[in-house]
């Protein structure tokens, strides 16, 4: 089970929740953004928690307080979480004209930094059209990667079963990456087994 939002850590309550959600049976997990997560170590190693998602869709466009998001939550993962034994996914939700010039550099980061970074296909629908003109598809991703990499230097892992990501591991990095088409360009409704629980149930 992931624990997700919106951002779910801004709750007041959010430590207590995570708490009783881990009274149960359950493998659980959090989707994050990351900017507040050093706040809350404590917590998910009380209840043993190893799996946080990170949202982070670009690297240097954004500014908070004159520097990069992405190199405030680049200390962040690498510093508090790596280091604090977790295992650590980065979302990156691609959109044209916004952040698939950065596909690289996020790959980059994995070099020495062991997360698994995560480039999933953005679909935005309007009623039960599709609309594609933001769509940054599975094959320009792996366009970069062919420009960048020799085929030679990265190999395919085994994916987990139910699992909609393609994994890679290219030699020498500490890190991963993966590639997740939509429902448009790779469907995989017969295949996934998981559910999302909306806040009203």
């Amino acid at each position: 089970m992931s624990f997700t939002g919106g951002e779910p850590l801004v709750r007041k309550d959010a430590a207590l929740i995570i708490e009783k959600l881990a009274s149960l049976p359950i493998e659980l997990a959090i989707t994050t953004n990351g900017v507040i997560v050093d706040k809350f170590i404590d917590t998910f190693k009380k209840i043993e928690l190893k799996k946080i998602n990170v949202s982070l869709d670009i690297l240097n466009n954004v500014h908070i307080l004159l520097e990069p998001v992405g190199t405030i939550l680049k200390r962040s993962i690498q510093y508090i979480l790596v280091n604090e034994g977790f295992e650590v996914k980065i979302s990156c939700v691609l959109i044209k004209d916004f952040n698939e010039h950065e596909i690289i550099y996020f790959i980059v980061l994995i070099k020495n930094c062991a997360v698994q970074i995560r480039f999933i296909e953005f679909t935005s629908f309007d009623g039960n059209n599709r609309n594609l003109e933001k769509l940054v598809s599975t094959e320009e991703v792996w366009q970069q990667v062919y420009n960048k990499y020799d085929t030679s230097s990265y190999s395919r892992l085994n994916d987990v079963p139910n699992d909609t990501a393609k994994n890679i591991q290219i030699r020498g990095y500490k890190g991963t990456f993966a590639v997740i088409g939509s429902v448009v360009t790779n469907p995989f409704c017969d295949s996934c087994n998981r559910i999302r629980l909306t806040v009203n149930g």
